[in-house]
């Protein structure tokens, strides 16, 4: 949805999916979430420690994923838009 919003509104997007791997025991890593949001976040804080000026779009449906993804940004000072989504 994020990544569909971002392209209609002629923004630069890049799009980088969670890796889903099975786990001992036949369930896949919860972490998988967490680990790219993390990325996410690296990738953005090497963009401005290289004179980029970023900023992150956030279109949050009540899950912890998104909230995860903003309180990682706000920890290292990277501005967050959060959209309503109804």
């Amino acid at each position: 949805m994020a990544a569909s919003f971002g392209a209609q509104a002629g923004w630069i997007v890049i799009g980088i999916p969670a890796i889903w791997r099975p786990v001992p025991g036949g369930e896949l890593d919860r972490s998988a979430g967490p680990k790219r949001n993390a990325l996410l976040v690296d990738l953005l804080f090497i963009f401005r420690e290289h004179g980029y000026e970023v900023s992150a779009e956030a279109f949050p449906l009540g899950g912890p994923g998104t909230a995860d993804c903003c309180a990682r940004l706000e920890r290292v000072s990277i501005p967050v838009t959060e959209w309503k989504v109804t």
